[in-house]
């Protein structure tokens, strides 16, 4: 089983400071970044899950195959929103093709609602 994140409007967000010639809250940002994706990795690998990656705004990290992870996700989603004032968008599935599947139909779900 593999879960998958990654920030929404990260880049947009870090642009637009960039372009208003906002450095500090560039940094500010980026360690919140930082920190919150620290937590999420913390919080998997002490539920059991073996890191893939975890850097940027994102995360990969693989379960065993019958690992329940719904709770999961909405904790890590929840950490994220509240340390960042962004949200994340995530998936799980059992390869590593079907959870990027999974992560760019949530993200294209939150741009593009029914």
């Amino acid at each position: 089983m593999f879960v998958a994140f990654d920030g929404d409007g990260i880049g947009r967000r870090i642009e637009l400071y960039l372009l208003e010639n906002r450095e500090e809250d560039v940094q500010a940002f980026s360690a919140r970044i930082l920190a919150a994706i620290g937590a999420i990795g913390q919080i998997l690998e002490s539920r059991g899950g073996e890191l893939i990656f975890c850097t940027g705004d994102s995360v990969l990290a693989k379960f065993s195959p019958n690992t329940k992870v719904n709770n999961l996700i909405e904790e890590c989603e929840r950490i994220f929103l509240e340390r960042t004032g962004n949200t994340i968008a995530s998936g799980a599935a059992s390869t590593l093709r079907e959870v990027y599947l999974e992560l760019k139909l949530a993200k294209g779900r939150k741009t593009c609602p029914p």
